[in-house]
């Protein structure tokens, strides 16, 4: 539980990245690094929604 908090914190960081510098957050970055890290606004919360959630089998 206490690392899907962490994780959603880091989704927060990278959405308010987002939303202050847009598209292209990190000028000093090359575009494959800032895609990735951009991709994380979307990609950490799903992360820990799915680390919460009870397991299918």
């Amino acid at each position: 539980m206490i690392a899907a908090v962490l994780v959603l914190a880091g989704g927060v960081a990278h959405v308010a990245d987002l939303v202050r510098h847009g598209l292209w957050p990190y000028a000093w970055a090359p575009g494959w690094l800032n895609l990735y890290w951009s991709s994380l606004a979307i990609l950490d919360p799903l992360a820990a929604v799915a680390s919460t959630s009870p397991a299918v089998s």
